[in-house]
C-alpha cells in the first residue's frame, strides 16, 4: 500500500490491449469503457491502477502460447511494474497461469492474484496427462479462482474442488449502455432479430437457419469481422450499419429481439446479454454458456442450443406486450443484481481486501 494506504493493484490485460489506444477508441465510441473491463472505477475505490503494457504478438509468441496455454512472454515484459503492486487482477487464464509459471520457475514469492477462468475448460478433454496437472498446479497456487458462470464454476470445483473459486459476476457499462425502458418492439411487420457478438461459439449456422429467408424475420448482423457466408444467400440478412457503441445502442433499441444463438459451452453470450438488458431489448437465447447465470427463463426466452426449429418458433410464440414485460423482468434483474462494470470494479476490489486481509493474518501468525 502507499502512504495513504492505498492498495497498488496491477492489472495484467492480455497482450494485444494497450490502454491509451483503448481510451482513444472510447473517445470515438469503439469501445464501452473508459479502460478494458471498466478497471478504472476501481480507482475511486482506495486503488491506485496500474496496467500492463502490450507486447508484439510475433509467430514464436503464438507458438509458445499455444503450446503452453499461458503467456509467458507477456508477464515477462510486465514482470519488474507487475511485482512492485499489492494483488495483481486479471481477467483471463492466459495472464494469471503464465504469472503462478514463472514465479515457480523462478522461485519467486507468490505474489497475490485474483485468477480469472474463462476457457480454459473448453478444451479440458483434449489436454495431456502432463499439461492437466500443470495446470492443476498453478489453480491450486492461485489467491482465489474466479468465473463469470456458474457452468464455469462447476467444472472448477469437480477438477480442483480445494480451491477457492467463486463466481464474479460481470459488468457493462450503464455510461455506454444505460438503462432505457423497454419498448417489446412492434406487432406489425416482420420480427426484427439483432445479432451480435463474434467469438467461436457463437452458432451461425442455426441462425441462417431458423431464420434465413423466412420473410416473417428482418436479422441484423453484427460482427467485428463480419464473414460474408454467415449472411450471403439470405434476403432478410444484412450486416448493421454500424460497430460503433452508438450503433449497437441503436439497433437494441430497433430490436423486437437480440439473439445469442450458441453450440453448448460454459462460458459464452453474457456481454451481449447484459447489454440488451440494460438497453430494455428482448433477449432470445441457447440455454447454454453464462446468460443463464444472469438472467431466469421469465426474463430471457430460452431455447436448446443448436436446435434452429425451436428458436424460430420461440420467435414466434411472443407479441410486443409479452416481448417488453420480459424485458421489464430482465432488466429489473440487471439493477438488483449490479451488473455493471462498476459493479463489477467493486467487487474486485472486496475481494482484493479479503485476500490482503488473509495475507496480513497469514504472516502475523
Amino acid at each position: 500500500m502507499d502512504s495513504l494506504g492505498r492498495v497498488n493493484v496491477f492489472v495484467l490485460l492480455r497482450r494485444n490491449l494497450d490502454v491509451d489506444q483503448w481510451s482513444e477508441g472510447f473517445t470515438k465510441e469503439e469501445n464501452p469503457d473508459v479502460v478494458p473491463y471498466g478497471f478504472h472505477n476501481a480507482a475511486a475505490l482506495n486503488c491506485n491502477i496500474s496496467y500492463s503494457n502490450p507486447t508484439p504478438s510475433r509467430f514464436f509468441v503464438r507458438a509458445a502460447t499455444f503450446v503452453l496455454k499461458f503467456d509467458v512472454l507477456h508477464v515477462l515484459a510486465n514482470w519488474r511494474r507487475m511485482r512492485q503492486a499489492d494483488i495483481v487482477w486479471t481477467m483471463t487464464e492466459i495472464e494469471f497461469m503464465a504469472v503462478r509459471f514463472l514465479e515457480t520457475l523462478f522461485l519467486a514469492p507468490k505474489i497475490p492474484l485474483i485468477g480469472q477462468v474463462i476457457w480454459l475448460f473448453s478444451n479440458w478433454s483434449n489436454y495431456g496427462w502432463l499439461r492437466r496437472k500443470l495446470i492443476m498446479k498453478l489453480l491450486r497456487d492461485t489467491s482465489i479462482i474466479t468465473v463469470h458462470s456458474q457452468s464455469n464454476l462447476a467444472i472448477v470445483k469437480e477438477l480442483v474442488p480445494e480451491i477457492d473459486a467463486r463466481l464474479m459476476r460481470f459488468g457493462v457499462s450503464t455510461e455506454s449502455f444505460p438503462l432505457s425502458p423497454p419498448t417489446g418492439g412492434s406487432d406489425s411487420g416482420p420480427i426484427r432479430i439483432f445479432a451480435p457478438g463474434g467469438d467461436k461459439t457463437r452458432d451461425w449456422r442455426a441462425l441462417c437457419a431458423a431464420f434465413g429467408n423466412d420473410d416473417r424475420f428482418e436479422v441484423i448482423v453484427a460482427i467485428r469481422h463480419l464473414r460474408l457466408d454467415v449472411i450471403a444467400g439470405h434476403r432478410n440478412f444484412k450486416a448493421a450499419e454500424s460497430l460503433s457503441v452508438e450503433g449497437f445502442r441503436h439497433e437494441y433499441s430497433r430490436a423486437d429481439f437480440v439473439a445469442i444463438p450458441m453450440v453448448a459451452n460454459p462460458y459464452s453470450g453474457i456481454t451481449v446479454a447484459l447489454e440488451a438488458a440494460a438497453c430494455g431489448a428482448p433477449i432470445l437465447s441457447s440455454n447454454t454458456g453464462g446468460v443463464p447465470t444472469y438472467f431466469n427463463e421469465t426474463e430471457v426466452l430460452f431455447v436448446p442450443p443448436e436446435n434452429p426449429d425451436a428458436m424460430r418458433s420461440a420467435a414466434l410464440t411472443m407479441n410486443a406486450a409479452q416481448r417488453r414485460a420480459m424485458a421489464q423482468r430482465a432488466q429489473a434483474r440487471f439493477v438488483r443484481d449490479e451488473y455493471t462494470s462498476k459493479a463489477m470494479a467493486r467487487r474486485y476490489v472486496e475481494l482484493s481486501d479479503q485476500i490482503l486481509a488473509a495475507g496480513r493474518s497469514a504472516r502475523a501468525g
